[in-house]
């Protein structure tokens, strides 16, 4: 057998030559990052996923090989100005589109400004450098590549420099706003696997056998792997999707060959576990809403739903005729997690307040979010409704960080642009805890700090119920901070009607990003963390404050709640919130209600669909009972069983190892019962 495994410089100039070649370097780069991510992840891999991450790669890596050697034949047929205008331009459309997609352009002159100009510069860095390799990999009509035709040691600065390349953008992926900025990533994937297969095409390798049999052979054996993904990876909701979709390299072509298969546009495949029942009617696919009982599964989860009976209305409830025997007092605080509270165990001693203050209270330990955004977790904790069971109404927000009600129209300012939309429940029919307690007879007050946003402004429903609604956002801008929202809630205790019982709710930001230094807090250091454990002392501090005040209040017994709207996840460079289900709060049911399942929302609406559109770029559901919790992903179709005690088992999937059929069961009764995906009305 004679195989050309390694070509000589000059077999350029036949289509042949060239499709050979793309092959082998787009090929061979996204099957090894695809397979070695599997491999080498750490942790037990199937092999389904260690087959279909192969094959799957494959399959991607030979389509882009072969789009390649396609374009670059025409171009050798073209004059050479012609690939300076095409490569370039391909290049920097790619990265504007990454640029418009991480809201860049929108991002001006907002306090995410500095960010927008760097992901700006960085796309346009990028375009460059990618354009011009292009071209210098580009053969003309009789001669290789002006690369190839470059002196050795030229092809290894550019080989040596590529690899480097490769690892910086793999480093980035991995280290820079993990979870959050989708495309974002997608990009540094793409130019990591870009840069190897450029060096593959330096190095001259070509796998191109001589031996016609050999070359059968090989052939064959390439499309049985390219096909095997697609008989091994049919049935949804395996362990293996989890696995694949978590390593980046083989979710790029797994998530790429759904794409494709995607063929009604509704953002679904019914190949590779895609979840899709009714591949070429859009209206019906996993993130539908069921109807039930119309004999149509619309959202192609366990058939047609059951019609459920309505609750009994709210105002048939009875108003007890007692007065309220107690006070009753919320505190939320954004962003925070318990286990950088010394009131939870941290070694630094960030809560010394809380921590005396709560000596002779109840500490729950099993406190999970209702959902990973303020806009989600706050309306449930006012209503006490789970988010799936509440309306929600489409909200703009702006890059001046106004609210806008959708459709736009011409609500936009000059120069204003929106941003991101997100959801809120202005027309749910839910009456809020402040309703509750005003029609029983009590002051309902709030003091409320949503930071730069105003998605908790008074204006869009926030304020319910409540007799007084304080907003921190409508202070002076040195004043929005958690020493002026205690000042304001004890001025509401100091003013409040006496001999009437009170409900007092008050939501601190403080713990929120981007950190501030507090001159009267000392700092361990100037990590993220350091920085996030600053925050939470500057805040304990004020909440210290308010407490005492509500100790002074002798007419009533009261009861303080205290609790986060979700947590945090940090990182050495950054932290952030709502993109992942792993959120702990500090408030839930006590030890005695151990077995009891909660379950976590979170959903990321998706700003391109428009004003009428029902998308979503994330959408989480989970059903926890300690020690476990059972992830779903709606859009990737996926399930996941965690422990979320043991840090070991973090990232471990344990759906096959341990039982999970109570869970599975609360997730899905949810699921149906609500309609699966959030109810939009308007």
């Amino acid at each position: 057998m004679r195989s050309r495994l390694f070509s000589p410089p000059d077999e350029w100039t036949t289509f042949s030559s060239k499709l050979g070649r793309g092959l082998t370097a787009a090929g061979l780069a996204a099957t090894v990052a695809a397979v070695s991510e599997i491999a080498l992840s750490g942790t037990a891999s199937s092999t389904r996923a260690l087959v279909g991450s192969a094959g799957l790669g494959l399959g991607l890596g030979l389509t882009i090989g072969a789009l390649w050697a396609g374009l670059a034949h025409l171009l050798s047929r073209c004059p050479p100005f012609a690939s300076w205008i095409v490569w370039p331009g391909l290049a920097l459309g790619a990265f504007a589109d990454v640029a418009w997609s991480l809201r860049a352009f929108a991002n001006l002159g907002t306090r995410y400004n500095t960010l927008a100009v760097g992901t700006m510069v960085a796309c346009g860095l990028a375009a460059a450098t990618t354009g011009a390799l292009l071209v210098l990999m580009q053969p003309t009509r009789t001669l290789p590549p002006p690369l190839v035709r470059a002196p050795r040691w030229v092809r290894w600065l550019v080989g040596v420099a590529l690899i480097v390349g490769a690892a910086v953008l793999v480093y980035l992926d991995r280290t820079q706003f993990p979870g959050q900025y989708a495309t974002f990533h997608v990009a540094l994937q793409g130019s990591a696997l870009f840069c190897g297969a450029l060096v593959v095409l330096l190095s001259g390798i070509v796998l191109s056998p001589r031996s016609p049999s050999v070359r059968v052979a090989g052939v064959a054996i390439g499309a049985l792997l390219v096909l095997l993904p697609f008989v091994l990876l049919h049935a949804p909701q395996q362990p293996a999707f989890e696995t694949m979709l978590n390593r980046p390299f083989a979710a790029l072509p797994l998530r790429t060959m759904r794409l494709i298969a995607d063929f009604d546009g509704d953002g679904f495949s019914a190949v590779l576990g895609g979840g899709d029942c009714a591949p070429f009617d859009p209206d019906v696919n996993p993130q539908q809403r069921e109807i039930p009982g119309n004999g149509v599964d619309e959202n192609c989860f366990g058939g047609d739903g059951e019609l459920v009976a309505a609750a009994a209305h709210q105002a048939d409830v009875p108003i007890p005729a007692e007065p309220s025997p107690q006070h009753v007092v919320l505190i939320t605080v954004d962003t925070v997690r318990p286990d950088r509270m010394s009131l939870y165990g941290y070694e630094r001693n960030t809560t010394p307040e809380l921590a005396h203050w709560f000596e002779n209270g109840t500490k729950f330990t099993r406190g999970y979010a209702a959902g990973g955004w303020t806009s989600i977790a706050i309306p449930a904790i006012l209503r006490g409704v789970n988010p799936r069971r509440l309306r929600w109404t489409r909200m703009y927000e702006t890059n001046r960080y106004r609210c806008l009600k959708a459709p736009l129209g011409d609500q936009l300012r000059p120069g204003e642009t929106a941003r991101a939309m997100f959801l809120l429940p202005l027309s749910d029919p839910h009456w809020s805890l402040a309703t509750y307690m005003r029609r029983r007879g009590m002051f309902t007050a709030a003091v409320v700090d949503g930071g730069f946003t105003e998605i908790l402004s008074h204006k869009w429903g926030t304020g319910e119920g409540f007799d007084t609604f304080v907003e921190i956002n409508l202070l002076a801008r040195n004043l929005r901070n958690d020493a002026q929202t205690a000042d304001q809630a004890i001025d509401v205790l100091h003013n409040r009607p006496r001999g009437k019982p009170f409900f007092l709710w008050v939501h601190f930001f403080g713990p929120h990003a981007p950190s501030k230094r507090h001159p009267e807090i000392p700092l361990a250091g100037e990590t993220v963390g350091d920085l996030y454990d600053g925050e939470i002392a500057y805040l304990d501090q004020h909440v210290g404050r308010l407490l005492r005040a509500i100790d002074e209040q002798q007419d009533r017994p009261v009861t303080v709640l205290l609790a986060s709207d979700h947590g945090e996840r940090i990182n050495k460079r950054s932290r952030g919130h709502g993109f992942g289900i792993s959120l702990r709060a500090i408030a839930t049911s006590p030890d005695e209600y151990e077995d009891r399942v909660l379950l976590v929302d979170t959903f990321i609406f998706d700003k391109s669909t428009g004003d009428t559109g029902t998308k979503f770029r994330l959408d989480l559901v989970s059903a926890v009972s300690d020690p476990h919790k059972l992830i779903m992903n709606r859009l990737d179709n996926t399930l996941g069983l965690y422990d979320v005690n043991d840090p070991k088992m973090a990232g471990r999937n344990l759906l096959r190892s341990r039982d999970s059929d109570s869970l599975e069961r609360e997730l899905r009764t949810y699921l149906e019962e609500t309609g699966g995906a959030p109810l939009l009305v308007d």
